[in-house]
């Protein structure tokens, strides 16, 4: 009689285990599109060429290029920058010689809508030196978090 109890048990014991899964699937939403990707960052300059000594106009063009309404955030009030680089070392920075304060800012750009940012670079480095004649890449980042960078744009001085 023992027998037919047991296996009776194990039968139980069976049906229990194959019906029950052994995992939950947890109900997870797809990863959020990286809002980033929907932002496009670019460098404009005037011309390719500049004389030493005159100044090169900056422009920094942020635009969403999507649909939606893309919000930002930043860590200081300093939302963009401009990196001028030669032979891949830093000469001149925008913000190196400015102040900017911490801040929890969260800013929207809505659908094609489009930022512009104006700098001036005076073809000093970042020691007030005049820089050499040559070759030189311009880089525009916004400052958000994390920061976009757009991709370099090379420029040249000449006496």
């Amino acid at each position: 009689m023992l027998k037919p109890v047991r296996i009776c048990f194990l039968l139980f014991l069976f049906s229990i285990f194959e019906c029950t899964p052994l995992y939950h699937p947890s109900q997870t939403n797809p990863p959020e599109e990286n809002p980033y990707k929907r932002i496009r960052i670019r460098v404009l300059t005037q011309d390719r060429g500049y004389p030493l000594g005159g100044p090169v106009d900056l422009k920094l063009e942020i635009e969403n290029i999507s649909e939606d309404v893309v919000r930002l955030n930043f860590d200081s009030n300093q939302l963009f920058d401009f990196k001028i680089y030669r032979k891949g070392w830093e000469v001149w920075r925008w913000s190196y010689d400015k102040n900017f304060e911490k801040a929890e800012l969260r800013l929207s750009i809505y659908p094609k809508e489009v930022w512009t940012f104006k700098a001036e670079w005076d073809t000093k480095d970042n020691q007030r030196r005049w820089v050499l004649g040559g070759r030189y890449y311009i880089e525009g980042i916004l400052n958000s978090s994390p920061p976009l960078r757009s991709e370099q744009v090379e420029i040249g001085l000449t006496d």
